[in-house]
């Protein structure tokens, strides 16, 4: 008998004889098919995993080699030729065939899963735990293949260790119950259960206040390590000390759901409970490293462990696309299973009917799906855990043809069999399809049933445009929640199945909603989901936010050799060598078995393999070539017109009569490419099909047959404008443009309706494709209405394209360069430009439109001299001549004019500039002119519906005598031009964004005002300058007119204003409410935002590697929004390998640093330089920095400068930093006022500017002694 043992030492044995195992990586490939647990692992799996990710050349003829030397070594006396029994090939891979008992890691698993039915466990929980003899695949901890499976077993070993101290309480041992649960909590502090049970424990042992002291060391700990108070079942323990009324030791607990919300752990605890089999999966890993080597359904796959504390997201492993294809292709012998999932969920159909059928009402017996008894038995098993009143998810993942969407037929069929309500949406690969269309097809079949109440659902369930949209993310919100609140009411009184098929091609809408799912509330209500695993790269945040709810996984392989055979005999039948052949070749994929038995009937007898044509495609080819070609031509036509299309729409575009097509129609009836969904509709059996019909035709072709298409559907079905919209720019043709801008933008209506901006977004970007270049006017209204869109969808690097592209198609039209420049409505997080950079010629155009008098004779206001006009910081003003009004003081001394934006003083503010713009509004309304310049947008054309100009809307009027729409049309000029120049230090940028925030709050609209004020906090940069006044007024007009964005927006502002005022706590909690707002109002740019400002507060709490794990995380989302501010992640580098003290190291990378992000990088470089003792180089880069901007990263960017100026004793330079630091003396760390990043107190580098200068010195010391230990930050004490 052959053993192999991994908790500890990894080792061998054969027949009782331990046996050599060979090189590290030949022992690798044995560990790595251990951690599957059964499972096939694909052979590009394990080359990948051996090398981690760079193999050589020849890899392969190497992962043989250890295979077959491992074969060798475990079956020593298997005869010459004869198959592996143990260590087998299955395509695509290898995998370990072994009892149980074989393997201690399975063994272990086995034990704890029989203990928790067991009379009395420890007899079983002691021969379990006493496998263990060190770390799981110790050897092999630092691969990341190993670290799911390492982490599973970890939660498991505790659980088992739980399990034992309750059964010692529930068999009256308290001495063991102590003492063991006293181990517990010492190894495991985070985990509540070990600490409930020890409280038991010590109750039952008659010690109640020792047990209430435990209860309070937990308390301790959790809020020490996580900020966490104790979960309920803590909480509730406590009380029934209290009072006397401790429950019975074997009662259930909470603890598993306590424990999972404090470790990161899906199921960790509920020992009492039999939370053990919740942590252990009885379906196997797909893949080592892969995306479910963890554990099938517990979703506690993560790369740390409850010991740690760390909440770390299962969706490393569990949220990406589960790799199922690792298995697809495989013709297992026996189940078309794979092995372990028949473990898991086998026996016989009577068997399964015994465990499935009394929950859910109907067996598995007589599936009508062939070799899918035990999957379907699986499935089963689910529903009846929703039915039990439970939401609960499935995931149905394999290959094209793989037979998913079957299973998830005859799953629909048996559940509406047994009296449930099911509802089944598709997501369809056309890119014009309504968004959100597999959810809107599912709930209108449950409205049918069950009608919603109230208008709220509308959005999916109507296909009409509302005039009338309320804030984007407030909307989606309320109607995400309105959606799992309905199904659950549907639910009430039947169970609910909803099935969504082809999810990897869902949408972002569709996908939104589905993350829903996560946190709905329970019901009885089943959603099932299916897709390819090979093209599922949209879902990885999907899954990963499904992970919470430990949906059970369904990779679906080829079918197994019996399988095949019954597969063919439904066809016709086959000779036993036929059907070798079609199992062989096919791999057991039911499509393409089923389409080579029809080829064969067709063709004749296949009597060799070579005859089995080699893809599905070619076999789909051969069989549409058996067809005649007029039949062909309409199935072409069927396969551009879509998934799903009316007959009556191919009988009018076809170049054929009616019944040609409908004999056409028939024949694909018949041959089994085409089905009939409903009366007098087509569909096809597969997208497999369809592919295949469109691949063959030329683009010209293609366009033409849209046109044809569109034509027909615009006469008889006009309601279906997306399909439209796509039949039109699909057609591409000069004659179809107008129609092609005028769907497209009626679609982009609906898809906003379903606040699926990203689907809106490239609907207008295929209307601009469209559209001709004779009406300048049209295309910069279609510009301003796409850019609308992409600062919805987050994406603001295209929006800043959009709007520059707009402004260059205006020309000198100043009617469409305001409607260009004041298109952009939606407050944003960061600036709207890359950081370091204006836009000379947009100021310009700004300043004069915002000079030229109106046409009623208001005059304009002429922004062009700023000399005497306030600094945004409250301190005296500098010249806007000189780039866009930069100040010099506080970058390199001398290279600007001025230096007055520091006091002497070391708490001051400085005061406020004299002067300044006649109309500039201050807070309060002081010093506003009453009169309103610039001129209303171009009404537009309106051909398109919607497409008109930017005209002025909304807003109050009589504003000076000018028109309402006038007023809004200057303080969106205002808030443009403010934030063209946010963070310069050019006075007339605040002038400005005052100015519109006082028109806004005259004008009485909150958007608007919304907008003013955000770009008037971004202008705030200093300490005790208002900017707690501003963000509160905006908090509250979010909370008031119901705009999460704009609450976001104040409540970050708040938790800067708190920074800046150098309080910890007020930063700490603003920005922790911040970011709960940017997640459930999926808030994109918000969420990456406050991701920053956590990493930041992570490092001034010396969290080191947290910083560098939560900027990892953020920067990666930033680069995949194409954000125009991704580049700050070397920013966040920089201020790490200060806090690390390993700044030195950043000079060997300063050419690649600078390369990335330009002059900006100079004093960071320099400071890096200086640090590794390289002074000249040093110089030169100080000498090429840029004056520092005195923006939100002002104090970040000067402390770098002057850690240089330090390092190379450059007095003269050290004046001008040490007076351009002293009024920050007293606020945030260093750059914390960003909310990005953070360095070391301000004071310690006065300090040591002062030591250099010949100053006193000690005072800044003991001030940055007392900020350092303020933000409890020891590491700068």
């Amino acid at each position: 008998m052959v053993v192999l043992t991994v908790l500890g030492t990894f080792e061998a044995a054969v027949g009782g004889t331990p046996v050599p195992l060979g090189g590290p990586r030949q022992r690798a490939v044995l560990a790595l098919l251990v951690a599957a647990r059964g499972a096939v692992v694909p052979v590009d799996r394990l080359v990948d995993d051996l090398w981690r990710g760079e193999p050589p050349a020849k890899a392969l003829a190497s992962l043989q080699a250890y295979v077959s030397n491992l074969r060798r070594l475990l079956e020593p006396d298997r005869p010459p030729r004869a198959p592996a029994r143990l260590l087998v090939s299955a395509p695509p891979g290898y995998a370990l065939r072994l009892p149980d008992d074989a393997v201690d890691a399975w063994r272990f698993a086995a034990l704890v899963r029989a203990a928790r039915d067991a009379e009395d466990p420890r007899r079983l929980l002691d021969e379990a735990l006493s496998l263990w003899h060190g770390p799981a695949f110790a050897e092999a901890a630092d691969e990341p293949w190993a670290a799911p499976e390492v982490a599973r077993l970890a939660d498991l070993r505790s659980a088992a260790r739980e399990l034992r101290v309750a059964a010692a309480l529930r068999a009256g041992d308290t001495t063991d119950a102590v003492a063991e649960a006293a181990r517990l909590t010492e190894d495991e502090p985070l985990r509540e259960e070990g600490w409930r049970l020890r409280a038991l424990a010590l109750d039952a042992s008659g010690r109640r206040a020792d047990a209430l002291a435990v209860l309070r060391s937990a308390r301790r700990v959790l809020a020490d390590e996580l900020g966490l108070d104790p979960g309920p079942a803590l909480t509730h323990l406590e009380q029934a000390i209290l009072t006397g009324t401790t429950p019975d030791p074997a009662t259930p607990g909470n603890a598993a759901q306590g424990n999972a919300a404090r470790s990161g752990n899906a199921h960790c605890g509920g020992a009492v409970g039999g939370g053990a089999d919740s942590v252990e999966s009885t379906a196997p890993a797909t893949t080592p490293g892969g995306a479910q080597s963890g554990s099938a359904q517990s979703g506690s796959a993560q790369s740390g462990s409850a010991q740690s504390g760390s909440a770390q997201s299962g969706s490393a492993q569990s949220g990406s696309a589960q790799s199922g294809s690792a298995q697809s292709g495989s013709a297992q012998s026996g189940s078309g299973a794979p092995p372990a999932l028949a473990a898991a969920y086998g026996g016989s159909a009577s068997d399964r009917d015994g465990a499935y059928g009394g929950a859910v009402g109907v067996g598995v017996a007589g599936s009508g799906v062939v070799g899918r008894d035990v999957e379907l038995g699986a499935l089963l098993g689910a529903a009846g855990d929703a039915r039990g009143g439970g939401l609960r998810i499935a995931l149905v993942m394999g290959e094209a043809g793989i037979g998913k969407s079957a299973l998830l037929g005859e799953l629909a069929r048996r559940l509406a069999a047994a009296g449930w309500r099911t509802a089944t949406g598709r997501c369809p690969e056309d890119a014009g399809a309504p968004p959100a269309w597999a959810w809107a097809e599912a709930l209108r079949q449950v409205a049918a049933d069950v009608p919603p109440p109230g208008d709220a659902l509308d959005p999916l369930l109507s296909d009409t445009p509302r005039p009338d949209r309320s804030d984007a993310a407030t909307a989606r919100f309320r109607l995400h929640r309105a959606v799992w609140a309905w199904l659950g009411a549907a639910a009430g009184d039947r169970p609910l199945a909803v099935f969504l098929d082809d999810l990897h091609w869902a949408d972002p809408a569709t996908l939104a909603l589905l993350d829903g799912a996560a946190t709905a509330p329970d019901a009885p209500l089943l959603v099932v989901g299916a897709f390819r695993a090979d093209e599922s790269e949209r879902l990885t945040g999907t899954l990963a936010a499904l992970a919470r709810r430990s949906p059970l996984r369904l990779p679906l392989s080829g079918l197994s050799a019996d399988a095949v055979a019954e597969l063919v005999a439904g066809e016709g039948g086959a000779d036993d060598a036929t059907v070798a052949a079609l199992a062989e070749r096919t791999g057991g994929n039911p499509f393409y078995v089923r389409e080579s038995v029809r080829l064969r009937n067709s063709e004749g007898a296949l009597v060799a393999l070579s005859e089995v044509p080699e893809g599905v495609r070619d076999v789909l080819r051969r069989r549409l070539a058996r067809l005649p070609e007029p039949a062909v031509a309409v199935l072409r036509l069927a396969a551009v017109a879509g998934d799903d299309v009316r007959a009556d729409v191919l009988i009018e575009a076809a170049d054929a009569g009616e019944d040609a097509v409908l004999d056409a129609l028939d024949a694909g009836i018949l041959a089994g490419l085409l089905t009939e969904p409903a009366p007098g509709r087509v569909g096809f059996a597969h997208a497999l099909v369809r592919d295949t019909m469109t691949a063959d035709l030329s683009a010209l072709r293609r366009g033409r047959m849209h046109a044809r298409l569109g034509a027909a559907l615009e006469r008889i079905e006009p309601g279906d404008v997306p399909a439209l919209a796509r039949h039109f720019r699909a057609a591409g043709t000069a004659a179809t443009a107008d129609r092609a801008v005028r769907y497209a933008v009626r679609a982009a209506e609906l898809a906003e309706d379903r606040y699926a901006h990203e689907t809106a977004v490239d609907l207008l970007t295929g209307a601009l494709d469209s559209l001709s270049d004779d009406d300048p006017a049209e295309h910069v209204a279609l510009l301003c209405r796409l850019l609308r869109a992409q600062t919805r969808a987050g994406d603001l690097t295209a929006a800043r394209a959009t709007r520059d592209r707009a402004v260059a198609l205006a020309g000198d039209r100043d009617d469409l360069l305001i409607a260009a420049f004041t298109a952009w409505t939606e407050p944003t997080p960061w600036q709207r430009r890359p950081y370091g950079t204006v836009d000379e010629q947009s100021v310009a155009t700004l300043r004069r439109l915002l000079a030229t008098p109106t046409p009623n004779g208001t005059p304009g206001t002429n922004f062009g001299d700023t000399t005497s006009a306030g600094r945004p910081d409250g301190t005296g003003g500098t010249s806007s001549a000189d780039t866009a009004g930069r100040p010099g003081g506080a970058g390199r001394p001398g290279s600007a004019d001025g230096t007055d934006n520091a006091d002497d003083t070391g708490g001051s503010g400085g005061t406020g500039g004299t002067g300044g713009t006649d109309n500039a509004g201050r807070p309060g309304g002081a010093g506003g002119t009453n009169s309103a310049g610039g001129t209303s947008g171009t009404s537009g054309t309106g051909r398109a519906s919607g497409t008109g100009g930017a005209s002025g809307t909304g807003g109050a009027s009589g504003t000076g005598g000018a028109s309402g729409a006038d007023v809004v049309t200057r303080a969106r000029l205002l808030t443009a031009y403010a934030a063209e120049l946010a963070g310069t230090g050019d006075a007339s940028a605040r002038a400005a964004a005052e100015e519109a925030v006082v028109l806004a709050r005259r004008l009485g609209d909150p958007a608007l005002r919304a907008l003013s004020l955000t770009t008037l906090a971004s202008e705030i940069v200093r300490p005790r300058s208002g900017l707690d006044a501003i963000a509160s007024e905006l908090a509250d007009l979010g909370v008031e007119h119901d705009l999460p964005a704009v609450r976001w927006f104040g409540t970050f502002s708040l938790a800067r204003a708190a920074a800046l005022a150098g309080d910890p706590d007020g930063t700490s909690r603003r920005t922790a409410e911040a970011a709960d707002l940017a997640a459930r109002y999926a808030m994109p740019e918000a969420t990456t935002a406050t991701g920053t400002a956590l990493a930041a507060l992570d490092v001034a709490a010396g969290r080191f590697d947290a910083a560098e794990r939560r900027y990892a995380r953020v920067a990666d989302e930033m680069r995949r929004q194409g954000s125009l501010h991704a580049g700050f992640e070397l920013l966040a580098r920089a201020s790490l390998a200060v806090a690390r003290g390993t700044l030195h190291e950043l000079a060997d990378d300063k050419d690649e640093i600078f390369a990335a992000i330009g002059p900006l990088s100079a004093n960071m470089l320099a400071a890096a330089l200086a640090a590794a003792d390289r002074p000249a180089e040093a110089r030169t880069m100080l000498a090429a920095a840029p004056p520092i901007a005195p923006d939100y990263l002002f104090t970040f960017f000067t402390t770098f400068r002057a850690l240089a100026v330090i390092t190379l004793n450059d007095r003269d330079e050290a004046k001008a930093l040490y007076k351009a630091l002293l009024p920050f003396h007293d606020s945030a760390p260093a750059g914390l006022e960003s909310m990005s990043v953070a360095l070391r107190p301000v004071p310690q580098t006065l300090g040591e500017l002062a030591r250099l200068l010949g100053r006193p010195d000690e005072a800044h010391f003991r001030e940055a002694r007392a900020v350092a230990e303020r933000w409890n930050a020891p590491h700068w004490h």
